[in-house]
Protein backbone atom coordinates (compact mmCIF):
# COMPACT_ATOMS: atom_id res chain seq x y z
CA UNK A 1 0.00 0.00 0.00
CA UNK A 2 2.84 2.38 0.83
CA UNK A 3 4.48 1.56 -2.49
CA UNK A 4 1.25 2.43 -4.34
CA UNK A 5 0.99 5.77 -2.54
CA UNK A 6 4.65 6.53 -3.22
CA UNK A 7 4.27 5.72 -6.92
CA UNK A 8 1.13 7.86 -7.12
CA UNK A 9 2.97 10.73 -5.43
CA UNK A 10 5.95 10.40 -7.80
CA UNK A 11 3.60 10.32 -10.82
CA UNK A 12 1.88 13.51 -9.69
CA UNK A 13 5.24 15.15 -9.01
CA UNK A 14 6.58 14.21 -12.46
CA UNK A 15 3.41 15.48 -14.16
CA UNK A 16 3.55 18.74 -12.19
CA UNK A 17 7.22 19.19 -13.03
CA UNK A 18 6.51 18.63 -16.72
CA UNK A 19 3.79 21.30 -16.61
CA UNK A 20 6.09 23.73 -14.84
CA UNK A 21 8.90 23.09 -17.32
CA UNK A 22 6.64 23.65 -20.32
CA UNK A 23 5.01 26.67 -18.67
CA UNK A 24 8.47 28.16 -18.06
CA UNK A 25 8.84 28.65 -21.82
CA UNK A 26 5.87 31.01 -21.89
CA UNK A 27 5.84 33.88 -22.11
CA UNK A 28 9.09 34.15 -24.04
CA UNK A 29 10.54 36.63 -26.49
CA UNK A 30 9.71 35.94 -30.12
CA UNK A 31 12.80 34.67 -31.92
CA UNK A 32 14.18 36.61 -34.86
CA UNK A 33 12.64 34.23 -37.42
CA UNK A 34 11.81 34.93 -41.02
CA UNK A 35 9.08 33.89 -43.46
CA UNK A 36 9.85 34.00 -47.17
CA UNK A 37 6.68 35.18 -48.90
CA UNK A 38 5.90 34.04 -52.46
CA UNK A 39 5.50 37.57 -53.85
CA UNK A 40 8.60 39.10 -52.25
CA UNK A 41 12.34 38.77 -52.61
CA UNK A 42 12.87 40.04 -49.07
CA UNK A 43 11.83 37.76 -46.18
CA UNK A 44 9.40 39.00 -43.54
CA UNK A 45 11.17 39.29 -40.18
CA UNK A 46 8.57 38.45 -37.55
CA UNK A 47 10.13 40.71 -34.93
CA UNK A 48 9.67 43.63 -37.33
CA UNK A 49 5.90 43.17 -37.07
CA UNK A 50 5.92 44.45 -33.45
CA UNK A 51 3.09 46.71 -32.33
CA UNK A 52 0.21 44.37 -33.17
CA UNK A 53 -1.07 41.14 -31.73
CA UNK A 54 -0.07 38.36 -34.12
CA UNK A 55 -1.10 34.79 -34.75
CA UNK A 56 1.63 32.78 -36.46
CA UNK A 57 0.65 29.41 -37.87
CA UNK A 58 3.41 26.92 -38.71
CA UNK A 59 2.21 24.08 -40.91
CA UNK A 60 2.95 21.41 -43.46
CA UNK A 61 1.62 22.01 -46.95
CA UNK A 62 0.68 18.32 -47.25
CA UNK A 63 -1.11 17.97 -43.90
CA UNK A 64 -4.91 17.63 -43.98
CA UNK A 65 -5.22 18.98 -40.43
CA UNK A 66 -3.11 22.00 -41.39
CA UNK A 67 -5.32 22.72 -44.40
CA UNK A 68 -8.41 22.54 -42.20
CA UNK A 69 -6.73 24.78 -39.61
CA UNK A 70 -5.92 27.42 -42.25
CA UNK A 71 -9.58 27.54 -43.26
CA UNK A 72 -10.67 28.04 -39.64
CA UNK A 73 -7.94 30.61 -38.94
CA UNK A 74 -8.99 32.46 -42.11
CA UNK A 75 -12.56 32.67 -40.80
CA UNK A 76 -11.34 34.05 -37.45
CA UNK A 77 -8.84 36.38 -39.14
CA UNK A 78 -11.59 38.07 -41.15
CA UNK A 79 -13.30 39.04 -37.87
CA UNK A 80 -10.21 40.06 -35.87
CA UNK A 81 -8.39 42.01 -38.57
CA UNK A 82 -10.68 44.96 -37.75
CA UNK A 83 -9.36 44.78 -34.17
CA UNK A 84 -5.76 45.10 -35.39
CA UNK A 85 -4.78 41.45 -35.10
CA UNK A 86 -2.54 40.11 -37.85
CA UNK A 87 -2.19 36.49 -38.96
CA UNK A 88 0.81 34.98 -40.76
CA UNK A 89 1.36 31.44 -41.94
CA UNK A 90 4.50 29.50 -42.80
CA UNK A 91 4.84 26.15 -44.49
CA UNK A 92 7.76 24.38 -42.87
CA UNK A 93 8.02 21.44 -45.26
CA UNK A 94 8.95 23.27 -48.48
CA UNK A 95 11.86 25.52 -49.31
CA UNK A 96 10.58 27.41 -52.33
CA UNK A 97 7.59 29.74 -51.87
CA UNK A 98 6.46 28.93 -55.43
CA UNK A 99 5.78 25.36 -54.28
CA UNK A 100 2.95 26.75 -52.15
CA UNK A 101 0.62 27.60 -55.04
CA UNK A 102 -1.51 24.41 -54.87
CA UNK A 103 -1.78 24.75 -51.08
CA UNK A 104 -2.80 28.41 -51.30
CA UNK A 105 -5.38 27.68 -54.00
CA UNK A 106 -6.87 24.81 -51.98
CA UNK A 107 -7.05 26.64 -48.63
CA UNK A 108 -8.03 30.10 -49.94
CA UNK A 109 -6.24 31.64 -46.96
CA UNK A 110 -7.26 35.17 -46.02
CA UNK A 111 -3.83 35.80 -44.50
CA UNK A 112 -0.33 35.69 -46.04
CA UNK A 113 1.47 32.35 -46.06
CA UNK A 114 5.11 31.81 -46.98
CA UNK A 115 7.81 29.29 -46.17
CA UNK A 116 10.11 29.00 -43.18
CA UNK A 117 13.43 27.21 -42.89
CA UNK A 118 13.94 24.45 -40.36
CA UNK A 119 16.26 26.70 -38.35
CA UNK A 120 13.71 29.54 -38.22
CA UNK A 121 10.93 27.08 -37.36
CA UNK A 122 12.91 25.69 -34.43
CA UNK A 123 13.68 29.20 -33.22
CA UNK A 124 10.10 30.47 -33.54
CA UNK A 125 8.46 27.40 -31.94
CA UNK A 126 11.26 26.94 -29.39
CA UNK A 127 12.19 23.32 -30.00
CA UNK A 128 15.37 21.43 -30.90
CA UNK A 129 16.01 19.53 -34.12
CA UNK A 130 15.44 15.95 -32.87
CA UNK A 131 12.07 16.96 -31.42
CA UNK A 132 9.19 16.82 -33.86
CA UNK A 133 6.13 18.64 -32.54
CA UNK A 134 2.85 18.01 -34.32
CA UNK A 135 1.74 20.58 -36.88
CA UNK A 136 0.02 22.88 -37.09
CA UNK A 137 1.78 24.89 -34.42
CA UNK A 138 0.18 28.20 -33.55
CA UNK A 139 1.91 31.03 -31.71
CA UNK A 140 0.01 33.94 -30.20
CA UNK A 141 2.37 36.92 -29.98
CA UNK A 142 1.64 40.15 -28.12
CA UNK A 143 2.47 43.70 -29.24
CA UNK A 144 5.83 43.60 -27.45
CA UNK A 145 7.07 40.52 -29.37
CA UNK A 146 6.44 37.97 -26.63
CA UNK A 147 4.92 34.58 -27.37
CA UNK A 148 2.12 34.38 -24.81
CA UNK A 149 0.47 31.13 -25.96
CA UNK A 150 1.59 28.26 -28.17
CA UNK A 151 -0.27 25.11 -29.20
CA UNK A 152 0.78 22.07 -31.23
CA UNK A 153 -1.46 20.00 -33.47
CA UNK A 154 -1.88 17.16 -30.99
CA UNK A 155 -3.29 19.39 -28.22
CA UNK A 156 -6.94 19.82 -27.24
CA UNK A 157 -6.80 23.39 -28.55
CA UNK A 158 -7.43 22.04 -32.06
CA UNK A 159 -10.55 20.10 -31.03
CA UNK A 160 -12.41 23.42 -30.86
CA UNK A 161 -9.94 25.62 -32.68
CA UNK A 162 -12.27 28.41 -33.70
CA UNK A 163 -13.71 29.08 -30.24
CA UNK A 164 -10.40 28.60 -28.48
CA UNK A 165 -8.65 30.96 -30.90
CA UNK A 166 -11.31 33.58 -30.26
CA UNK A 167 -10.93 33.05 -26.50
CA UNK A 168 -7.16 33.50 -26.59
CA UNK A 169 -7.46 36.61 -28.77
CA UNK A 170 -10.09 38.15 -26.50
CA UNK A 171 -7.83 37.49 -23.51
CA UNK A 172 -4.90 39.13 -25.28
CA UNK A 173 -6.99 42.13 -26.32
CA UNK A 174 -8.04 42.68 -22.69
CA UNK A 175 -4.40 42.50 -21.53
CA UNK A 176 -3.09 45.16 -23.87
Amino acid sequence: MLLKKTLAYVSVLVAATAMVVSAAKLPRPLADSKIQMPASDKPLRLIDTRGKIRVIVLMSSHCAECKAAVKIFSKVERVYRAKGIVFYGAAVDVTNPRELTPFLVETQSSFPIGVMTQFDTEQAADFKSPERPFVPIVLFVDKTNHVKFQFSGNEDFFKDQENRTRGVLETMLKQQ
